[in-house]
């Protein structure tokens, strides 16, 4: 299973005296995001977006167990990245009316600008708060 695989990666950092950060993947689109940027262009009625629910049945379907392994292991901390892309009820692939998005999975410069910088600032805070 994956957390076997990932337990066992966490042992093998274990005596390296290194933090190890699991982070939550990002939703994945049904559609292209071509589709949803020549839309908009078009002045086409288009929302760019899917259901967070979704979404969340996937990212439920491993994050408990990266939290467990989070408690388990001091030196793991698991990050959570929902947030920049999806609120309680959906999940856009736009942001600031830029496409994040190069295909229905994979984040493009702007997608992995915004999700890097939110990881980036999670990682120095939990670093310095010692968590």
């Amino acid at each position: 299973s994956l957390a076997n695989e990932v337990e066992k990666m966490i042992k093998y950092f274990e005596k390296s005296d290194k933090n190890i950060f699991l982070i939550e993947d990002t939703p994945t689109f049904t559609f292209d995001p071509k589709l949803c940027k020549y839309k908009r262009l078009l002045g086409s009625e288009t929302k760019c977006l899917i259901s967070s629910a979704g979404y969340k049945v996937r990212s439920d379907s491993y994050i408990y167990d990266f939290i467990k392994l989070e408690e388990r292991y001091s030196y793991a901390k698991v990050i959570r990245v929902n947030n920049t892309l999806c609120d309680n009820e959906k999940c856009s692939m736009v942001f600031d009316g830029k496409i994040l998005y190069r295909d229905p999975n994979h984040l493009n410069i702007n997608g992995s600008r915004l999700v890097g910088s939110f990881i980036a600032k999670e990682i120095l805070r939990r670093l310095h708060n010692n968590e």
